[in-house]
């Protein structure tokens, strides 16, 4: 645990955008007292873009800061989703900023949560942006430390009988897109990989799992899953890609109460992601609640989310 949290918190410790410790006192300011953490990552992460929305995950102590519709819908279906921005005109920037309380985000990247949607996206590398103390800090590297562990320990049973760290880590991101209403590039899960190859490696290696054994020549490992493991593996992952498709789809009615311009951005992202042109149809705004589904539906059987 010591030297996988030390390498975690090397990394947690990057230098952040400017932009990015501006949003996140942004984010303790509206969020208020509650606040235990801010973390930032995602693709903005990787390659700062001005342009781009940045992502970050508020942690807070309990949802009772939250409006009381906003705090029951975080319980019911963490985390709620809400949008920042500052500066104007070419000055102008955005982020999403994604709420969830300190326990959820424990129990998110541990194994007791059966889907990937936290301990899928935290396994990757993230900057710590903020912490109220120390002990704050250091249950936040615990949960990193989970999600690296929950990662790989679920999704090694996919992976070749004797894979490289890439191509453990490229099969496991690629089954958790797929978990989700996501529209990502064939090629995304091994460019992410590329981007953090040596952190991903140290990594594995510090995770010390018992389903992954390093082979003498120190690229290659053996994954000593049983053939029944090994299917297990790959129906609890069919399990997943069923259920966070759904979950996928309620959490975007839900942003959409939350998310201030929710429906815009939700179809900006998917036209970026699908490198197309989506038009919202006007009965879609003026009853989202009656035509929404039809209008997602419609994207979903054209491909352009899956």
């Amino acid at each position: 645990m010591n030297d996988l949290a030390d390498i975690l918190r090397r990394e947690t410790d990057r230098e952040l955008p400017r932009a990015v410790a501006r949003m996140s006192d942004i984010a303790r300011t509206r969020f208020g007292a509650a606040v235990d953490g801010v973390l930032f990552y995602g693709s903005c992460r990787r390659q700062d873009d001005p342009d781009g929305l940045y992502d970050l995950y508020v942690l807070l102590a309990d949802y009772r800061s939250l409006p009381t519709l906003e705090a029951w819908l975080a319980r019911i279906l963490p985390p709620n989703v809400y949008y920042l921005e500052y500066g104007n005109g070419s000055a102008r920037r955005r982020a999403k900023c994604t709420v969830i309380s300190l326990r959820d985000f424990e129990r998110g990247t541990s194994r007791l949560w059966f889907h990937s949607y936290l301990w899928g996206r935290f396994c990757q590398p993230v900057s710590l942006a903020y912490a109220r103390d120390d002990r704050i800090e250091q249950r936040i590297l615990g949960c990193l430390a989970n999600a690296a562990r929950t990662f790989l320990s679920r999704t090694a049973g996919l992976a070749p009988a004797q894979p490289t760290t890439a191509d453990l880590w490229s099969t496991g991101l690629r089954a958790s897109y797929a978990a989700e209403l996501r529209n990502e590039a064939p090629n995304r899960a091994d460019h992410l990989f590329d981007s953090h190859a040596h952190q991903l490696d140290a990594v594995t290696r510090a995770a010390g799992l018992a389903e992954l054994r390093a082979q003498p020549d120190g690229v290659r490992w053996t994954v000593e899953l049983s053939a029944t493991a090994r299917r297990i593996t790959r129906w609890s992952w069919a399990v997943r890609t069923i259920q966070g498709k759904l979950l996928s789809l309620a959490r975007i009615f839900k942003a959409w109460y939350t998310f201030d311009g929710g429906l815009d951005y939700i179809v900006w992202k998917l036209a970026r992601h699908s490198d197309r042109e989506i038009v919202i149809p006007d009965r879609v705004r003026r009853q989202p609640w009656l035509y929404l589904w039809g209008f997602f539906w419609r994207l979903y059987r054209e491909g352009v989310f899956r």
